[in-house]
């Protein structure tokens, strides 16, 4: 049974507050919380930023996106706490 089907989120930080101010141990199964916050996470990843780059010398390198929270810096990207780096190989290498 999927008690938390179809809350938005501030239901959901309502009823974790309530979650949390409560005595009872068993107000809300475990599986319950860990679907809701499942949930949660899928619905903050609803952003598309496009990244353009070129090929210079065997190495890619970005172009700064003007409108998204990415810095770019060569061939690495830096988005939040994520650095990536990006490498190129030739396709006869594998």
């Amino acid at each position: 049974m999927k008690v938390l089907d179809g809350l938005d989120a501030e239901e959901f930080d309502r009823l974790m507050e309530q979650f949390i101010d409560r005595e009872d141990p068993d107000a809300m199964s475990f599986e319950a919380l860990d679907e809701a916050a499942r949930r949660q996470l899928a619905e903050i990843v609803t952003a598309q930023v496009e990244i353009t780059g070129t090929i210079r010398g065997g190495q890619i390198v970005f172009e700064q996106p003007s409108d998204a929270p990415i810095l770019a810096h060569g061939n690495q990207l830096v988005i939040g706490g994520l650095h990536l780096v990006v490498k190129l190989r030739s396709e006869t290498t594998s």
